[in-house]
């Protein structure tokens, strides 16, 4: 009887794809939008709180409304930049 399954060559065949690059956290891009909506705490891409992760060197500035948020951040820092 055949088995239907590849079977495994140690690290993988190199016909298969490789889905360790996918696991590595990257630094993440976001563009602002053109005004800042004022509400309670600030959205995610509030050009006020991407400034103010600029200022404290968590995130650096790209373009006009674009930012790379370093892997330095953490989802504490993110909410501290909303918060009004």
């Amino acid at each position: 009887m055949l088995l239907s399954r590849p079977v495994s060559r140690g690290l993988g065949s190199p016909n298969e794809p490789c889905y360790a690059a996918a696991l590595v956290p990257r630094e993440r891009v976001v563009k602002t939008k053109k005004k800042c909506c004022k509400s309670g705490p600030r959205c995610k891409r509030c050009p006020a709180a991407m400034k103010k992760l600029e200022r404290r060197g968590l995130a650096t500035r790209t373009g006009k409304r674009s930012y790379v948020i370093s892997l330095d951040a953490t989802k504490k820092d993110l909410r501290l930049a909303r918060k009004r």
